[in-house]
């Protein structure tokens, strides 16, 4: 994909030339290389059709002058950031259940290929569709049942009668839900809801919700402030209101990635003088986070606070026991 900045300069240069610009300017006024230069001549000439023609008297290159005024750049053009983003939504878009919303997401789908055809100049699907690969994992199956009348329910604003199945004490029980927003977290959909039944919000992964049906009251609606304080304060989709802060050292061989990692908008770090990295996170659920603590093993150390150290020592200590019954 030849750069798009460099395609529009040359296009405007060559617009707006009153003679032939020689390659040199041209590599002046591009900021590059003579190879680039005539990598992207021949690109805006070959793939985009533009009128450009080599003076060999004048040593330049022009737009033919009875083409220059009715050429145009062929379509709708984006640049790069723009391009790398519609390949990654049309990425997201293949990794959807083949069933969801097939009627409406086709249509889009073929739009996003005719426009990056288009502006990168390439007419081989593979070229484009194989440029970006979003590599997915843990995908919950079951959630795309009730996707439909669920996100139904959250942009028409009206409550939802759902069957909620509970992990944590595998038991089942009827909810009305007033739905606020739907969240799309480490590759599953969650449901952030007023939960009639507790007077409370909640969050509710979508593969635990079934027999949704739609009620024909308006739901509740709960202000911005208050949705972002149970999703944002504190670590993990499950977060609620921080009320604790989990400080964890990481091991000079962890910690060069860690630091570039952003794991809270909230959180701090910094650098020690044993080579180790200190993060400050804030929390109120503690299983996502226990979880990612146990990822790093003997790199990982957390300094505060004891429920979380011990919590730790209490996974590591059954993990050890689980090995020892197998001996």
């Amino acid at each position: 994909m030849e750069h798009i900045d460099r395609i529009f300069k040359l296009h405007n240069l060559l617009l707006n030339a009153h003679q032939p610009i020689s390659r040199i300017i041209l590599e002046e006024k591009l900021e590059c290389s003579t190879s680039s230069v005539r990598r992207t001549i021949d690109f805006l000439r070959d793939k985009l059709g533009a009128p450009i023609d080599y003076d060999r008297d004048r040593n330049g290159y022009q737009y033919h002058p009875e083409q220059k005024s009715i050429y145009e750049l062929p379509g709708l053009w984006l640049n790069e950031s723009e391009i790398h983003a519609l390949l990654t939504i049309q990425q997201m878009l293949n990794n959807f259940h083949p069933d969801l919303l097939l009627d409406e997401i086709k249509p889009f789908e073929k739009r996003i290929k005719e426009i990056l055809q288009r502006t990168t100049g390439t007419h081989c699907e593979d070229e484009v569709t194989q440029t970006i690969h979003l590599m997915t994992q843990g995908i919950r199956q079951k959630q795309y049942i009730s996707f439909q009348p669920i996100a139904d329910a959250c942009l028409k604003k009206q409550q939802l009668k759902v069957n909620y199945h509970a992990r944590y004490n595998d038991l089942f029980c009827s909810r009305i839900l007033s739905p606020q927003k739907m969240v799309y977290y480490k590759n599953n959909w969650y449901l952030v809801a007023w939960c009639h039944n507790k007077d409370a919000i909640r969050i509710f992964s979508l593969d635990k919700l079934t027999d949704v049906i739609p009620q024909n009251i308006s739901a509740l609606q709960k202000s911005s402030e208050e949705i972002d304080l149970q999703l944002f304060s504190s670590f993990g989709i499950f977060a609620g209101h921080a009320c604790e802060t989990a400080i964890l050292q990481f091991s000079p061989n962890i910690a060069r990635w860690i630091a570039d990692e952003t794991w809270h908008p909230n959180q701090t770090g910094e650098w020690l003088k044993n080579g180790n990295y200190q993060l400050k996170i804030p929390y109120n659920n503690s299983i996502e986070l226990l979880a990612e603590i146990l990822k790093y093993a003997d790199d990982i150390t957390v300094i505060a606070p004891k429920s979380l150290q011990q919590a730790v020592v209490d996974k590591l200590l059954k993990t050890l026991k689980n090995y020892s019954n197998n001996n």
